[in-house]
């Protein structure tokens, strides 16, 4: 769905050492047309700035305000989810 990855940016933290952030973004990149990836080491004022104490950490940002987060790997119920919020002005 384009209107998704239009009304919502998605940014994934992540980090050199994670082995789950790789399967976060097939996941992500699924449902979302583009993913930031965001790596904790080398952005440490970003990280810090969404408190940022793990990875992966994915968060949902429409019209600038956080939406949503997710930690970990993100199953599919929680995708639907936060793509109904992505859209949600969209739907009447």
């Amino acid at each position: 769905m384009l209107a998704t990855a239009l009304l919502c940016q998605v940014l994934l933290f992540s980090a050199g050492s994670c082995p789950s952030c790789s399967v976060a973004y097939r996941e992500l990149s699924q449902h979302f047309t583009q993913v930031q990836v965001v790596d904790v080491h080398r952005e440490r004022s970003l990280a810090k700035a969404y408190v940022v104490f793990g990875t992966p950490m994915v968060v949902f940002l429409k019209h600038g305000k956080e939406i949503a987060r997710l930690f970990g790997v993100p199953s599919e119920e929680s995708l639907r989810e936060v793509k109904k919020l992505c859209v949600k002005d969209l739907q009447g």
